[in-house]
């Protein structure tokens, strides 16, 4: 949820020192400590995302990479939350509860859900205190940034260039040498399957599960414990009173004696009284608001402010419409503006609907409300329970009147009943469930179905014979060959087409390919290999020369492999014309939140450069 929040800033490296922290911190930046918890809650669902995203276990590396990127992100959170707090950036509780209301996630049919709120909490472990200061910690962040970022700007000559380099086009050739055409050429014997199956043992394991106990709870099942009297039920409607009012929309018209430069307050006052005068005097209204009224929104209109509700005027002249009756004509009203003389033409709205007229729709209500918060409550006492018995859930389930369910043969991308559930992956391959045997934690799905789990067998991984998988090896051991071979005699082309010993027009006589022909391409052409493109463009503007083009050779993911003929560079239109202003003024704003981007980079990586931070080496133990 946080994240539509977040800003995500460019990363980059630090050098940090490693300390033995107090026993509940993780980093301590600048003195503050961000908390053990924080970070294995935040580990925790990051791990879950990359095991979906890779199918399965994190390599090392990239775990290690992963964890890293995590410490940055935080210490760059709390380095901008002390900033922040330092400079006196403060976002009002108004502020923090329109940012929340506004969330997606937590909108139902347009509007804010206050059970799906409560719900998104308890699905991450948080108490609203929490999430509201992570929220405001947030919003101040983005005044800060929004203050370093306003200052941005960019020359119009630093515009003009880019627009040129833009513009840029350049003549090119290329070729793909087919990995698939070397497979035949490929000779392999048992050495070399033996060989390649040892180096990728790790590929050839069968794959890890577990067999699932579970305790489950639905909101449906506590539908039968609900009843309404009409007692509860007029209380209910006391509650939600408000759902069942048309709001209060009235019909006004009025004249505006402006306070300004050449009207001073005594004299517009004193104007202001001689037209009431004149209105009660039996004075046309509209007329005299068109000879008198500086309002611009609605003097020509006779004054006529159409319909409005509360909190669309000024205070003053808010309370004073709302005060008055159909009818009624206002004594001379001060605002910021000036002097106002208002007349109520009309009242629409503000009644409210009867209990008797909703008492269906309030006892729905009342019922699917009670319904909820009883379902809560089961789950944290079936949370409660679990954790009291820790490694068993039969006595669970007898407490609450229902089964231990199982699902078998449940792997790190899931199956069974919970398919792919990150939250159920999560829980179950987690240290104190996987290894210890212990209860899982309340794991919620959705907002009506919460459970808890154990593991009652873990199949680990065990390796598959030669015998099992030789076709699998010999397979990709034979594309691996084409591709080096491929890749190969690419290079020794590459390298007589630089020395000049053969030209452009002969490569197809020494590769299974040919050139797809020259063509003038613009940065943000089409192609179907795009690639080709971005090689293109790298090449240096100094190496290309119409009667020696500049080569490169790269691979593509599939294993094949491209040679590249770069032979013009046409530079991009730099002018005053029309045209390139035009296009320079829509690169403006780009270029300006660009350069404001990179501005707020720095910032923040100038902060943790002077920053003192130490992380503990058991930050992810």
């Amino acid at each position: 949820m946080l994240g539509i929040l977040v800003a995500i800033f460019v990363s980059w490296g630090i050098e940090l020192r490693s300390i033995t922290s107090a026993p509940d911190s993780a980093v301590e930046v600048n003195g503050d400590s961000i908390k053990l918890t924080t970070v294995r809650n935040a580990w925790q669902q990051r791990r879950s995302e990359l095991q979906q995203e890779l199918k399965g276990d994190i390599p090392e590396s990239r775990q290690k990479q992963e964890q890293d990127e995590l410490i940055n992100e935080l210490i760059r959170s709390k380095l901008l939350q002390q900033r922040t707090q330092s400079l006196g950036f403060r976002a009002s509780d108004v502020d923090v509860a329109q940012a929340i209301r506004s969330l997606d996630a937590l909108q139902v049919d347009g509007n804010f859900s206050r059970e799906r709120y409560a719900t998104a909490l308890l699905q991450r472990g948080l108490n609203e205190a929490q999430f509201e200061s992570d929220v405001r910690a947030e919003l101040e962040a983005r005044h800060l940034q929004n203050g370093v970022v306003g200052t941005a700007f960019v020359t119009t000559k630093e515009l003009a260039r880019a627009q040129a380099l833009l513009d840029e086009k350049r003549e090119i050739d290329y070729l793909v040498l087919p990995a698939k055409a070397y497979v035949a050429a490929v000779k392999i014997n048992d050495a070399d399957i033996a060989a390649w199956y040892e180096a990728h043992k790790a590929e050839y394991l069968t794959t890890e599960s577990v067999n699932l106990q579970y305790v489950e709870l639905n909101m449906a099942d506590s539908s039968a414990e609900v009843s309404a009297d009409d007692a509860a039920l007029r209380e209910h409607y006391e509650k939600i009173k408000d759902r069942y009012t048309v709001a209060e929309r009235r019909h006004a018209r009025h004249i505006l004696i402006a306070v300004n430069k050449e009207v001073d307050d005594a004299t517009a006052k004193k104007q202001a009284e001689e037209v009431l005068s004149k209105l009660k005097a039996g004075g046309d209204f509209a007329a005299l608001a068109k000879q008198y009224s500086k309002d611009p929104g609605s003097a020509a209109k006779g004054g006529d402010l159409g319909w409005a509700g509360r909190g669309q005027f000024v205070k003053p002249f808010e309370d004073s419409l709302f005060a008055l009756k159909q009818g009624e004509l206002s004594n001379p009203v001060k605002s910021e503006f000036g002097y106002h003389l208002i007349r109520l033409e009309e009242i629409e709205g503000g009644a409210s609907k009867t209990f008797e007229q909703v008492r269906a729709e309030v006892e729905s209500d009342y019922k699917a409300d009670r319904v909820r918060s009883i379902f809560y409550e089961k789950t944290q006492k079936l949370a409660d329970a679990a954790f009291a018995k820790l490694t068993e859930l039969d006595s669970v389930a007898k407490e609450f009147n229902t089964s231990v369910k199982t699902v078998t043969g449940y792997t790190r991308q899931g199956g069974g009943v919970f398919g792919s559930d990150s939250q159920v992956i999560d829980a179950a391959f987690s240290e104190s469930v996987l290894e210890k045997g212990e209860n899982s934690p309340l794991v919620t799905l959705g907002e009506d179905r919460a459970l808890v789990l154990r593991i009652s067998d873990h199949v680990t991984p065990t390796q598959k014979p030669l015998e099992t998988v030789r076709a699998d090896v010999i397979g990709k051991l034979t594309e691996q060959l084409a591709r080096t071979a491929a890749e190969k005699q690419a290079q020794s082309v590459l390298a007589q087409l630089n020395s000049g010993a053969i030209r452009w027009g002969a490569v197809n006589k020494l590769v299974p390919a040919l050139p797809v022909g020259k063509k003038l391409l613009g940065r943000t052409a089409s192609l179907d290999q795009s690639l080709v493109l971005k090689n293109a463009f790298s090449v240096p503007k100094v190496e290309v020369a119409v009667d020696k083009p500049a080569y490169r050779g790269f691979p593509l993911a599939n294993g094949d492999y491209v040679l590249l003929a770069v032979s013009l560079v046409q530079s991009g239109a730099v002018g005053s014309d029309d045209a390139v202003k035009a296009r320079i003024a829509e690169l403006r704003s780009a270029q300006t939140d660009q350069s404001g981007s990179n501005d707020f980079n720095g910032y923040v990586q100038e902060l943790q450069r002077s920053a003192k931070i130490n992380i503990s080496p058991s930050a992810f133990e």
